[in-house]
């Protein structure tokens, strides 16, 4: 695979990640979905649109700048420098982003800064060491080849789980504004600050997969999966944060699809060492889970501040949708492995029929809301 091109895919991706994270954030103020007269502080929501709007274009230009530089070859040459230093200046935006929005809730969040000023150092390192000519990499065709594909793979699986991470923090920050005239939860700010710090680690996930250091690009790539897993690991914490709110001490029933997938691959593994076949890696799309974890979200963030209004259908939507994310994850990383043992295969296949039984049983509670509620209109 040819180092321009698959440095064009993987900003492509990033790109479509920027325009899902930011764009709910500008719509939220444009149709007046944010209490703008809760927060005194002028300053704090009046930047928000401004940069809204810069992290939006640094995420956009990148990719423009790119095609040009590929339709008119080495005359524009400098632009594909140009594209990987507003990358990293995008992802910068995007940390501010996520930080501003917490301000707009509570002033006294300014503390999170601790969490992503530490990241700036290594941006701005990994900024300086992308700039570096890929085509002078230390490696055969086909390992070079090799690398890029797998950094193709972290970029859409990291891409992906930081887009949705992004629209957790939003919906729970919306949710932590309306909730805080009468004094924010406290299990609320704690998953508000998680969501934060994810949200920090995944862009900085991004980041490394699509504009990453030349040299040690061998080891870089070697961590890939070692990164995508403690991504998907944080992801699961934040559904079973949000899912406590309404179920309290049940939101462990989201993570039995997980656990059986679990055991399925440790109980094969103590009685089959086969290490299994190379296989051409195909990683599944994720836009079950995606929908599966918009369904979530939309159900259960509301239950922060309302938890009465919460019925049983409603606690099984969010049960069953919750339980097909994290399979639906699970899933999605086997499939990154080229050679896979017997027992992974086991466990993919397990995780797999989860999601997919998971997401199906949720229809009929999200049949039954959907009656309760227009019966509640017609009355």
């Amino acid at each position: 695979m040819d180092c321009k091109d698959s440095l064009k895919n993987r900003i492509r991706i990033f790109t479509e990640a920027v325009v899902v994270m930011v764009c709910p954030v500008l719509l939220s103020f444009a149709l007046k979905k944010v209490d703008l007269t809760a927060n005194r502080s002028k300053q704090i929501v009046d930047s928000i649109s401004p940069i809204g709007a810069l992290t939006l274009e640094a995420g956009i230009l990148p990719f423009l700048g790119l095609c040009l530089s590929t339709v008119l070859g080495e005359r524009l040459a400098w632009l594909v420098l140009a594209s990987k230093l507003l990358i990293h200046l995008c992802v910068i935006l995007l940390m501010v982003l996520a930080f501003v929005i917490l301000l707009l809730i509570s002033k006294s969040n300014i503390v999170c800064l601790s969490i992503w000023i530490p990241f700036v150092p290594f941006i701005l390192w990994l900024g300086y060491n992308s700039m570096k000519d890929e085509e002078h990499e230390n490696a055969d065709d086909a390992t070079k080849s090799a690398h890029h594909r797998k950094l193709e793979i972290s970029v859409d699986f990291s891409a992906s789980v930081t887009a949705l991470l992004f629209l957790g923090l939003e919906g729970l920050a919306l949710e932590g504004q309306a909730s805080a005239i009468k004094g924010l939860d406290a299990h609320l700010s704690a998953s508000l600050i998680v969501s934060f710090a994810t949200c920090v680690l995944g862009v900085v996930f991004m980041l490394v997969g699509t504009a990453p250091p030349v040299y040690g690009m061998g080891r870089l790539v070697d961590s890939l999966r070692i990164l995508d897993t403690s991504l998907a690991i944080a992801f699961g914490v934040i559904v079973v944060l949000i899912t406590i709110a309404p179920l309290k001490e049940a939101a462990w029933l989201v993570s039995i699809p997980w656990i059986l997938s679990f055991f399925v691959w440790l109980f094969i593994s103590l009685f089959d060492h086969d290490e299994g076949e190379d296989r051409d890696v195909k990683p599944v799309s994720l836009e079950l889970t995606k929908a599966a974890f918009t369904g979530f979200l939309a159900v259960s963030i509301p239950s922060f501040s309302n938890s009465s209004t919460s019925g049983g259908y409603t606690h099984a939507f969010i049960v069953l949708t919750g339980s097909a994310v994290l399979p639906g994850l699970a899933w999605r990383l086997i499939t990154h492995v080229k050679k896979p043992s017997r027992a992974m295969v086991w466990a993919e296949n397990v995780a797999s029929s989860c999601a997919h039984i998971c997401v199906a049983a949720a229809v009929v509670p999200f049949a039954s809301i959907s009656m309760t509620v227009l019966r509640s209109l017609e009355s």
